[in-house]
């Protein structure tokens, strides 16, 4: 009875060593008087800049790719919230960058629901990032939390936040996540992303053209079309998956393979070059 009850504590403790109290570490400043009075410009300005990169903020991305871009990540989220900008003070008490730590998420979720309750359709689509990115960890069950974030997903892409609209249209487009699949609805919400500046939108068209293969010559041109627009801000080159189908080639198509990769890397397509060879029929 002693060895089970000391093996029960020692697994609690494991479970939970990895969250740390939020404030662990210096204390996040943020002030809510400056929130009170932060535009709606400058507010959809940090917004933007936040979805961007809270899917990458234990990694490095276009923006943070020094050997102290994570701790310049953080140090920009600590600017953003001591400006007033609460969904970066909240992200920052679950995630600390510059040491990887993941923290006790409940007491943010809560405050995010919260604000989702008011209208605030970031806080309901910051809600849904996080339940996704929270690790897997014996005996913590997640699941009720997921389960609110679906909802306040579907709520924010109701209200037209472009990273909601991105959360739903991939999950429309493959029809994963208990969604019937509805391939036009899910390309027009990530376009509408796209259109907003919302470029993580891209990650989702490449990899479905990923998944499908790398056959065709309208694919190759598609995934490098779709990396190219990841590259602006993902920390990755527009070609990788071009080079490791090359690789993977009979020997007797890799010149030619490699001949087409060349002068698809002296092309620099917009975004709206992109959304036209995706629309485009087979063929055309």
């Amino acid at each position: 009875m002693a060895a089970g009850l000391i093996w029960w504590n020692w697994q609690t403790l494991c479970i939970w060593a990895h969250f740390v109290h939020p404030f662990a570490s210096p204390r996040v400043v943020f002030d809510a008087d400056k929130a009170a009075t932060l535009s709606a410009e400058r507010r959809a300005e940090f917004e933007r800049e936040l979805f961007k990169e809270v899917y990458m903020w234990n990694t490095w991305s276009r923006r943070y790719n020094a050997p102290d871009g994570l701790v310049q990540r953080e140090a920009r989220w600590r600017a953003m919230a001591a400006e007033g900008f609460e969904l970066a003070y909240l992200s920052l008490t679950v995630f600390e960058p510059s040491t990887v730590q993941v923290h006790n998420p409940l007491p943010a979720l809560n405050r995010l629901q919260t604000l989702a309750r008011q209208g605030d359709a970031g806080a309901m689509c910051l809600f849904s990032a996080i339940s996704v990115m929270l690790p897997t960890r014996p005996g913590v069950d997640w699941s009720r939390l997921r389960a609110q974030a679906r909802d306040w997903m579907q709520k924010g892409a109701y209200l037209g936040h472009p990273d909601c609209l991105i959360q739903l249209g991939g999950r429309l487009r493959t029809g994963n996540d208990g969604f019937r699949q509805d391939v036009a609805r899910g390309t027009d919400l990530l376009i509408k992303a796209l259109r907003a500046g919302y470029l993580r939108a891209a990650g989702s068209f490449w990899s479905d053209i990923d998944r499908q293969g790398l056959d065709s010559a309208r694919n190759r041109r598609l995934v490098y079309c779709w990396g190219y627009q990841m590259a602006q801000y993902e920390s990755s080159d527009a070609d990788l998956s071009l080079r490791v189908y090359r690789n993977q080639a009979p020997r007797e198509q890799q010149a030619a393979l490699d001949d087409e990769r060349n002068q698809l890397r002296r092309w620099h397509p917009a975004l709206d070059e992109c959304i036209a060879l995706n629309n485009a029929t087979p063929g055309e």
